[in-house]
């Protein structure tokens, strides 16, 4: 029996890095979960979020059932092998006496162990068929770089606005100055509808530097109401000051649009990016998945065909087959 049971095993497998998988994994789901809060902000993509949150639930059901496969496996192996060594030995120790029904026990230990490897391969078969696609779209890099565009545009967009904004401030500011003016003589001088021409302006006695202001607060007040004559009272000043303030309110609104729009465009490229980490992910697990599914495989095809009659071939057999079930288990 030692030459049976210290056989050397006669199959490599590629070799398997249970670390990777779970790290894979988790991040994986950590992805996931970014993908989600930024898409319940941005409302961006959702094809691109559902297909991620169906990936990671198809990786952590893979993760779960791989487990599950490499630990059956192991202990049916870890049964079933050893019978199938006694049988082996009763056949050496048969002497002819009931050796074909030894034979045919053995085959049905044979058939017990691959039919328990073959289940195996198909379970994880089934398991990696959902992840093989990508959930991150060809045109991914399109959107990356029309949203770099929109980064790039909204704030020299914002800034435009911020300075047409500056520029009627300055206009309000000096409409409330001259309105200050002729407040400041209680309009006994003049009345709040008097036409403010180069006598009534004489009438108010200001400074010079007064008069400029006025004089720069009347040409303001017609362009903005868009008088065709050229002369305005007290209350168009107001009526003016009026219009540039809802001009400026207006604006106001344009600069939180506009800077709303900005950090939703960074959104979307963060619930980008977090897809981009989580196909980056997928890969690393699939590719560990693939490792254990082809471990399967070749020692399937190994003994896609074995006979009970060569004792040596199926002595290997038992050994490959405990090899496989080491291999794998530091998978569970």
């Amino acid at each position: 029996m030692n030459s049976i049971t210290y056989l050397p095993a006669s199959i490599e497998y590629p070799a398997l890095d249970a670390v990777t998988l779970r790290l894979s994994s988790n991040g994986a789901r950590d992805a996931t979960v970014t993908v989600k809060h930024l898409f319940l902000q941005t409302d961006y993509l959702p094809t691109l979020h559902n297909n991620v949150v169906r990936v990671d639930t198809a990786i952590r059901e893979a993760h779960f059932k791989a487990r599950e496969v490499v630990l059956e496996l192991n202990t049916k192996i870890g049964i079933n092998v050893p019978v199938l060594r006694e049988y082996q030995q009763e056949l050496q120790d048969a002497n002819g006496v009931d050796e074909a029904e030894i034979r045919e026990d053995i085959q049905h230990q044979l058939d017990k162990i691959l039919a328990a490897v073959a289940k195996g391969g198909a379970v994880l078969g089934r398991l990696h068929s959902p992840l093989t696609a990508s959930p991150v779209p060809d045109a991914t890099e399109q959107y990356m770089s029309q949203l770099a565009a929109d980064q790039e545009r909204l704030p020299a967009e914002i800034q435009e606005i911020k300075q047409r904004q500056a520029n009627l401030e300055q206009k309000r500011q000096t409409l409330t100055e001259a309105m200050a003016l002729i407040e400041s003589k209680s309009f006994a001088q003049v009345g709040k509808e008097t036409m403010l021409d180069a006598k009534a302006i004489s009438q108010l006695a200001m400074a010079t530097p007064e008069v400029a202001v006025l004089d720069q607060a009347i040409e303001l007040a017609r362009q903005t109401m868009e008088k065709i004559e050229s002369l305005v009272n007290y209350l168009g000043l107001m009526e003016a000051r009026n219009t540039i303030r809802r001009q400026i309110t207006g604006l106001v609104n344009d600069i939180a649009a506009k800077q709303s729009e900005l950090r939703l465009t960074v959104l979307k490229g963060d619930l980008i990016n977090a897809s981009l980490g989580f196909e980056t992910h997928r890969v690393r697990f699939v590719g560990e998945l693939e490792k254990i599914i082809v471990s399967v495989d070749t020692f399937l095809a190994a003994y896609n065909k074995i006979s009970t009659a060569d004792s040596s071939q199926v002595a290997q057999f038992g050994v490959d087959a405990e090899a496989l079930a080491k291999h794998l288990y530091v998978m569970g």
